[in-house]
């Protein structure tokens, strides 16, 4: 491990298609699955519609090789109304002979320094070794990243603790009781449906939302279907809610299903994100996920106090969480820890 002392290296805005080949060889065995990291560049770095994120290379002054990086991409925000620029935190990288605190840093610092001319506020979700380089660089922790899940299917978790007939027999007293509750308790006038083609509806639903307070990522079809449906994992599924008798949209959910669990990446309502139109198309979830024979449903959230009872009133519970860290600019300079802000799982990288 490197011990040498900042001054060792330089750190500079880099060319992301120039540095393609140098950052892919950076990301090798520091993140995720290898296979995928080409078409995860090619996406994030060469095709967001919001432009090419702000790439910092650091440089070792002796050698000239590049030996750690670390981006900020693009996203179009609101705040109070008002159109921002706001860039997330991602892909710090750092060759393992020069793994040290200093050129963490020091990326950084860059990172933040560059940021201040073009960007409103930034914001990241570091993993456990990674928040200390986030603090020590000045950013302020902002809130925490919680996972809401539900349970689909009972007898499996029941069947860690009970016989699996006693299990099997409990779980499905107990889900039955559930789908009638989620039965009765669904609003009339709403329609419920999966949809391959959500762009119209997504557009309508962001053109007459109300207004949200909140820090929040511009969520219109531009966004979403970069996000959500170009990804290099592949298109997530889209639920979406309309009025019954208007044919109005109303919110949209999209989803992923991984084994036997289907994750909510991603959402909005006409009515900001939250309220009882999340809460009615989350109960409405909750019965097609067990048609999709799932065991359980979880989001990510981080925000209003107001969204968090929506989600409580759909079933989701709190588990685990996670940091977030991020700092603002200009007028916001002071405030990026103290505005309500509006995060899920779309709002990291992929």
């Amino acid at each position: 491990m490197s011990t040498a002392p900042a001054a060792n290296y330089v750190a500079v805005p880099g060319d992301v298609e120039a540095l393609r080949a140098t950052v892919l060889a950076l990301w090798q065995g520091n993140l995720g699955r290898q296979e995928r990291l080409p078409a995860k560049y090619d996406w994030f770095y060469l095709h967001a519609p919001q432009g090419a994120p702000l790439l910092i290379a650091l440089t070792h002054r002796a050698t000239g090789q590049v030996i750690g990086v670390a981006a900020a991409g693009r996203r179009r925000m609101l705040y109070q109304g008002a159109p921002r620029v706001g860039g997330v935190l991602v892909d710090l990288a750092v060759q393992s002979a020069h793994r040290s605190l200093f050129p963490a840093v020091q990326l950084q610092r860059a990172l933040m320094a560059h940021a201040a001319a073009s960007f409103n506020v930034l914001y990241g979700f570091p993993n456990h070794k990674a928040a200390p380089v986030f603090a020590r660089v000045g950013y302020r922790r902002l809130g925490e990243l919680t996972r809401h899940a539900a349970v689909i299917r009972s007898a499996h978790y029941l069947g860690r603790r009970l016989p699996q007939r006693l299990a099997r027999l409990a779980g499905a007293c107990i889900d039955r009781s559930i789908a009638a509750a989620l039965l009765l308790r669904a609003p009339l006038l709403v329609r419920c449906d999966w949809s391959s083609d959500p762009w119209d509806d997504i557009d309508a639903i962001w053109k007459n939302m109300r207004v949200p307070q909140a820090m929040v990522a511009v969520r219109d079809a531009e966004f979403v279907r970069w996000r959500c449906a170009s990804g290099p994992d592949g298109p997530m599924r889209f639920y979406i809610a309309r009025h019954r008798l208007t044919g109005r949209s109303l919110a949209w959910l999209a989803c992923e299903q991984q084994d036997n669990s289907l994750h909510v990446r991603d959402w909005w309502t006409v009515d900001g994100g939250a309220g009882p139109v999340l809460t009615g198309l989350l109960r409405q979830l909750r019965r097609a996920a067990r048609r999709l024979d799932c065991r359980s449903l979880s989001l990510e959230f981080a925000g209003a106090a107001g969204t968090v009872r929506a989600l409580r009133a759909a079933g989701l519970r709190p588990r685990d969480s996670r940091p977030i860290y991020g700092t603002g600019f200009g007028a916001l300079a002071d405030k990026a820890g103290s505005i309500e802000w509006h995060l899920t799982s779309a709002d990291e990288d992929e």
